[in-house]
């Protein structure tokens, strides 16, 4: 056997084992549908009803609070999320259930990751935590409610 037809099918046979994703059909509604495991199909419409949540908590908040206005730390060194301690209140100063900040950090000095506020270099930067966009039903686009809060990094 020549060994351009071994190669073939030594590849055929390797590829035997493994399942290949099935191509996305689209319906006569025009949306694509793709297969996918029950686990994985929950998970996503659990995550898309949180995120129609979040939406909704952001087009009430009326304003932003931050706990601590000002940050202290080290290069290297990591500030949990969970210390910036943020409330959303509506109109009425009611609290904002099932809000989510979105934050915006855009600044050589520190990072915003998972873990929240990383010291990378000496200086000072702003961290800003925001309402996502949104007009409320039948209204007009409004500006975002926003805090700022100072980061400080030292050596």
């Amino acid at each position: 056997m020549p060994r351009s037809h071994r190669t073939n099918l030594l590849l055929r046979l390797l590829s035997l084992g493994r399942r290949r994703p099935e191509p996305a059909r689209q319906p006569a509604s025009g949306a694509a549908e793709v297969d996918m495991p029950i686990a994985d199909a929950e998970r996503y419409s659990g995550l898309a009803a949180a995120n129609a949540r979040a939406r909704a908590a952001a087009r009430r908040v009326d304003t932003l609070r931050v706990a601590s206005a000002e940050l202290r730390l080290r290069v290297g060194e990591v500030v949990p999320r969970s210390f910036l301690r943020i409330e959303a209140r509506d109109a009425t100063g009611a609290p904002v259930e099932d809000f989510a900040p979105t934050y915006v950090l855009r600044s050589p000095v520190a990072a915003f990751d998972g873990r929240g506020v990383v010291g990378r270099a000496p200086g000072t930067a702003v961290l800003y935590i925001e309402a996502l966009p949104g007009a409320p039903p039948g209204g007009e686009p409004r500006p975002r409610p926003s805090a700022a809060v100072r980061i400080t990094v030292v050596p």
